[in-house]
């Protein structure tokens, strides 16, 4: 699940319209972190295989129990496998849910 802050021109209707006539995709989601120096340095880098969107929503929380969230866009993504990478320690690793055991 991926949590997006939702703004005036979001692009999830963009997403939506990209990926509708497509029944997978391979996305991949980069993570940024504030280096050293005060910029923005990528860190973290996950590929998903054989995705497919499975559910969009957007939520608006309300101002009694939640007055400090935004409101943000909820994508549901369901996938066959995960690579992820931590970029600045050089660490890898990968999951397939043929492999999961419950």
């Amino acid at each position: 699940m991926k949590l997006k802050v939702t703004f005036k021109n979001s692009s999830v209707n963009s997403l939506i319209i990209a990926v509708n006539d497509i029944r997978a995709f391979t996305p991949k989601i980069y993570f940024y972190r504030t280096n050293g120096q005060g910029g923005l340095e990528k860190f973290y880098e996950l590929k998903l295989a054989k995705a497919s969107l499975v559910e969009v929503s957007c939520v608006y929380p309300n101002s009694i129990n939640n007055n400090d969230l935004m409101p943000y866009e909820k994508l549901l993504v369901k996938y066959e496998s995960i690579f992820w990478r931590h970029l600045s320690a050089g660490t890898e690793g990968y999951s397939i849910a043929n492999d999961i055991n419950y």
